[in-house]
Order: structure tokens, then sequence, then C-alpha cells
């Protein structure tokens, strides 16, 4: 048999046995240019209340639910994707790992995800309020703030669309979610990247462009959601009702009776272009009007002013026996002591969350640093610990044989399912060695044939993740090189180390 039907044939039985995951992905594409600062009848802009929303996305999405702006309560829903993919239960933090999300924003030619790949929702969660600049940190309420001066929509969308392959794997749900007031006018000169394909090239009718984006969607089996807000009045989506036509085109200095501009009531290319692309993935459309009530908890309204938005205000007006003023009754107060601070995801608990970890002060051992909810202490208030371990082996390879080495980790906190490879050493031909990393009497698979290139050289991988099930870090590690064949070749594992 040739060296390559051997190698063809290890990699077949390698490929079959790797399991398929189930999981929900989301992306959350977020429009932040300037026609968003335009103010509501609520007396907030698109960009807030647009902005909040997207953190009530994630707080839901974290407790296996989806967020629905257009309704006047909470608005938290359950979704048949993520009841069927990444089902929740009551200890919802436990599944956090199985709800991946990517939140990405356009604004003229920025258009950059502020994250690269998919992160768990809790960690998504205390990055949009910490760290990505739109929220006040200490509050979570959004900050009026989107700078864009234009509207590259067809391209983000598009980029959106591009963090998922074409195939999807088995037991994959994907949504993107996209709070936008349409308008797109500069996807056709946006700078893209090398080997970008433009999804709006200049000369494009809109039929043309709308077309192009969409079938970026359908090919992937991508849901796709969209909060479409009003603008101009709300006419520029949708032709007015009869009653206000001569009210809008004496606004527009038009005759009073002239209503020759306005005659049409068909919508609008952005509303039917997000309505039908809404329709044909299975995913919901709502049309966000600047008059229209919605949820007091994207708009944080505070009808009392006493600084409780009135979505989590138990006793909105005067409040009987409610010692710490946080507007949540002793009766109802978790921590009747202690200012709820409104973070994520208890907000009405009346304890404060100082990391957003849902494990409140003074049960939380780490209060400033958020729950990652790794194994071997999933539920301690803290992350786990760094940890790594280092050797220099020298190790000969074993032709058509294994050859293994130990190292030893004692790190008390540290999490063995974040774990990462290094390694490096020559080989007289490279792509027929694998490798099997064991750890506590578990054995995965660190690196199949074919990782590295034919022929004699070096080999060397650096931060490959390892799927090693949960459990403590501490223990033995290890590596085992696989000569798969009976070539006479010989190599050696110079360098290797694992770590977090």
């Amino acid at each position: 048999m040739t060296r390559s039907g051997i190698l063809l044939m290890g990699s077949l039985v390698l490929f079959a046995a790797s399991p398929a995951e189930a999981v929900c992905k989301l992306v959350i594409n977020v429009d932040r240019t300037g026609s968003m600062m335009s103010t509501r009848a609520d007396g907030q802009t698109k960009c807030q209340v647009s902005q909040n929303s997207v953190l009530l996305i994630l707080e839901g999405y974290w407790q296996g639910l989806d967020f629905n702006i257009s309704n006047p309560g909470l608005g938290f829903t359950t979704r048949v994707e993520y009841d069927t993919n990444c089902p929740a239960g009551p200890n919802y933090q436990a599944t956090a790992s199985t709800r991946l999300v990517q939140v990405r924003e356009f604004q003229g030619d920025v258009m950059q995800p502020l994250w690269v790949g998919f992160k768990p929702v809790n960690e998504a969660i205390q990055f949009m309020v910490n760290s990505s600049g739109w929220y006040n940190t200490s509050t979570g309420v959004s900050l009026n703030s989107c700078p864009g001066a234009a509207t590259p929509m067809a391209q983000a969308m598009c980029r959106a669309a591009r963090q998922f392959s074409l195939t999807p794997p088995a037991g994959e749900s994907r949504i993107i979610k996209m709070t936008t007031d349409g308008q797109e006018n500069h996807s056709d000169i946006v700078p893209i990247d090398a080997g970008e394909t433009r999804c709006r090239n200049p000369g494009d009718t809109e039929l043309t462009w709308r077309t192009r984006v969409s079938d970026e969607y359908t090919s992937r089996n991508i849901v796709s959601d969209a909060d479409l807000w009003s603008v101009i009045s709300d006419f520029s989506l949708r032709g007015p009702a009869p009653e206000e036509r001569e009210r809008v085109a004496e606004a527009r200095g038009d005759v009073v009776g002239n209503v020759a501009p306005l005659t049409s009531l068909s919508p609008s290319p952005d509303y039917d272009f997000f309505s039908s692309l809404a329709v044909s993935t299975g995913g919901r459309f709502t049309y966000v009007e600047s008059s229209k009530a919605i949820s007091s908890a994207a708009t944080q309204a505070d009808s009392d002013n006493d600084g409780i938005p009135d979505y989590r205000d138990q006793c909105v007006g005067a409040c009987a026996a409610d010692g710490d003023q946080d507007g949540i009754p002793d009766a109802n107060d978790v921590c009747p002591f202690l200012d709820e601070d409104g973070h994520a995801p208890a907000r009405t608990d009346g304890c404060p969350d100082t990391d957003f970890d849902g494990f409140r002060n003074g049960l939380d051992q780490c209060p400033t640093i958020a729950e990652d909810l790794l194994a071997p202490y999933p539920n301690d208030g803290c992350a786990a610990s760094s940890w790594s371990a280092s050797g220099t082996p020298n190790l000969k390879t074993v032709d058509n044989g294994s050859a293994c080495t130990s190292l030893s980790v004692t790190s008390t906190t540290g999490a063995a399912s974040v774990a990462k490879l290094n390694i490096s050493g020559t080989h007289a031909y490279r792509s027929v060695l694998r490798g099997t990393l064991a750890h506590n009497g578990t054995t995965v698979e660190a690196f199949p044939i074919n990782t590295f290139a034919g022929g004699s050289g070096t080999f060397s991988f650096t931060n490959r993740p390892i799927a090693m099930p949960a459990g403590a870090a501490a223990g033995t590690w290890t590596l085992c090189i696989y000569d798969t064949d009976a070539f006479g070749d010989t190599g050696v594992l110079n360098t290797w180390s694992i770590h977090n």
C-alpha cells in the first residue's frame, strides 16, 4: 500500500469518530450610525434604546429566552431554536457555554466585530457592559453614542452571515438579529478585506444587492430577526395612512391637498426587505415606530423619577417598607439592607452583583471577578485560575508506534476544559504523525494525521485547543506521539507544554 493510501484511511477513521455537539449561535448586528441619533417620542434616541435592547437580548439568551422589544412588558419569551439546541432549564448558568454569541457593530468605514469568534453569553454580557464603551459601567444603561456618519448595511449584513460556514454542523442553530433604521448608503465604497467579496457593487439596483445579501443567509440556514427603526416621522419606510397625507405634505412644504408624492401606500424597500427576509428564514420582524410604546426595559422609563427604571421598580410611586430604597419592598428583597444595582441577570432580587455573574455580593467569593462556570468550581463566583506546565523531553518517536511523555500540573482551581497544547520537534515525514493527550483517566485526540506538511523538517503548533472534558486541571498530563506508518521514519519531540 502506498503512503498516501495509509494517510487517507487514517483520516477517514478519525473524522468519523468526531462527535457533533448541539449548540446555539447568535450574532447581533448593530447599526451605530448617525441616523440612529434621532430622538423618539419617549425622549430617548434610537441609539440608546437599541443598545439597551442588545443587553436585554443577551440577558434573555443567557437564560435560554428571547427578547422582543415590541412587547410592552419585560419581553422575555421562549424560542424553539433555544429549547431544541441549548435548553437552559432552571439552572441556566450551568448550560451557558452552549449559548454562544458575537456582537458586531457597523458605523461608517469601521464595521469591526467587538471581538473575534463566538463567546459564551455570560462572558458577552460582562464584556459589553464593562469594555465595549456602549454602556455606563455602574448602571448598565446605554450611553447616547452612535458615531458613524454613513451606513454600510449590506456589507455589514454579509459579514455577519459569513461568521457561519456554508454547511451547518448537526445540532447547531443559527440566528442573526439586526437592529437598524436601514438607509444603506455606503457598502459600494466601504473598504473591504483582502479576499472579501463586495455585497453591493457600484451601479447595483436595490433588487440586485438585496438578493445577494439574502442569499448569504438562506444558503447558510440562518434565521434572520430584525428590529427596523422608523425614520423621518415613520414615513420613509411605509406610506402614511390617508388622514396623515396632508399633514406630511404640509411639513414637506408641499401644497396642502397635493398628495402625489405620497399616493403609494406600499411598503418601502427597507420594510419589504427585512420583513420578507424574516419570513423566508423563520425569523421575527418588528417595525419600531417612533411613537409606539415599546418595552420599558429597553427604554429605561422611570415614571416616578426615583432613579429606578419601571421594569424593575416594584413600587412605582410611594413604596412601603423599602429600607434600602431600591424599588424592591423588603418583603421581596433578598438583600433588604443593600441596594439592587440592576446588573444582569438577577436585576430584581434586591441584591448587588458587581461583576454581573449572577452570584450576588456577599456570597460571591470573587465579587469583582466574574464566574466562568468552569469545573472544578463552577459556582464559587470566581474565574478558574491560570495554570501551565512545560517540558523538554527530546523524545524520540517510534516508527509505526507511539512514544509518550508526561507533565504534572499542581493548580488547585484550574480548569481542564480550557486546555491548550504547544509542541515542537522534527521528523523525517511529518504528515504521518498524530497525537493523543491523556489526563485523569480521559484520553482525547491532540491532533490528527496530516496536521503537518509531508516531508522532512520541523513540526510545531501553539495554543491548540484540546477537547478535554470538564474537570480539574491538576494531575498528570500525558502526550503520546504516534508514527502511523512503517517506512523507517525517525523524529524527535523536542518541547511541549500544556496550559489554559
